[in-house]
């Protein structure tokens, strides 16, 4: 029995669909067959009963997942006091910073705190797509991301909690029409283009469905890019107004910033389930207890 199967299965014991853990997980379905159906030779046992699209636990799957779910877990805390018990030991931790999110005020104190703290800890930082931290976080390549909200709803394979709220704001560039307005509303939006970039974004979907609720927003009207850098790049040239949060770049210059009213984007830090890196309890542990945030 590997990590690859522990991972596969207990996910498969979550999801109970074999087509759903193999997107939850980026890979593809027949990977995840193969792991699974490996795994029952290896053990000599059935661990999920088969009928068409749906599948359930034997009683012998139950046990290899209370077990796992239990040694998982034991791992964990091993793992968190073998570091408290030797501060001498090294150790790396990989944060992934959604592209976009203007924290680095908030974020550069915790993280000098924890620096000097603890000094045997190496913090190595990336801003990265939606697409690329949803890919490395399930990897372990990253221990932790901080992310939108939206992005980790109802992902059962993430464990997160939420860190604070950011505003949001409609946001022009001098060269459209919009800039010299008093206030941004229903009736001056129409037939403006709303600039979303997806990028393998999750929650692209309901943050639409909010823009149409609030403010009518047709269809037709939203225009999708591939990356922030495109979405820059038109915002940039006039071409459209796009949703992000307040930020100082945006808020002077070439730039202005029209707030939403009673709609704000809930910051959280998420990592993988099975991650058993102590160095990322401890910084979570932090920024839970910092007044920073």
């Amino acid at each position: 029995m590997n990590d690859l199967q522990i991972t596969y299965f207990l996910a498969l014991c979550r999801y109970k669909n074999f087509s759903e853990t193999a997107r939850r997980l980026y890979v593809s379905q027949p990977a995840v067959s193969k792991q699974i159906f490996s795994l029952e030779e290896e053990l000599g046992v059935t661990l999920f009963k088969r009928e068409y699209k749906n599948i359930d636990l034997t009683k012998e799957g139950k046990i290899l997942q209370e077990t796992l779910e239990k040694t998982v877990q034991m791992i964990q805390d091993a793992k968190t006091r073998m570091y408290r018990q030797s501060h001498s030991q090294e150790y790396s931790l990989k944060i992934g910073v959604l592209q976009g999110l203007d924290i680095a005020d908030l974020l550069r104190p915790v993280l000098q705190q924890f620096m000097i703290h603890y000094p045997n800890i190496s913090v190595s930082l990336e801003c990265l797509s939606h697409k690329k931290l949803n890919s490395m976080i399930r990897l372990n390549e990253l221990d932790v991301i901080l992310t939108l909200s939206r992005e980790t709803r109802n992902d059962k394979l993430l464990k997160t909690f939420d860190i604070f709220s950011t505003e949001l704001a409609f946001t022009v560039h001098e060269s459209h029409p919009l800039y010299h307005a008093e206030k941004i509303t229903t009736e001056n939006l129409k037939g403006q283009s709303l600039l979303v970039s997806t990028d393998g974004a999750k929650g692209s979907s309901s943050f639409i469905n909010l823009l149409q609720t609030y403010y009518h927003i047709t269809d037709r009207q939203f225009l999708f890019l591939s990356s922030l850098d495109e979405l820059i790049s038109y915002l940039t040239s006039g071409a459209g107004v796009a949703v992000l949060s307040k930020q100082k770049r945006f808020s002077q210059g070439h730039y202005r910033q029209f707030p939403l009213p009673d709609v704000s984007e809930v910051i959280t830090a998420a990592w993988f389930y099975n991650n058993f890196n102590p160095a990322r309890k401890i910084l979570l542990d932090e920024l839970k207890n910092t007044d920073a945030l």
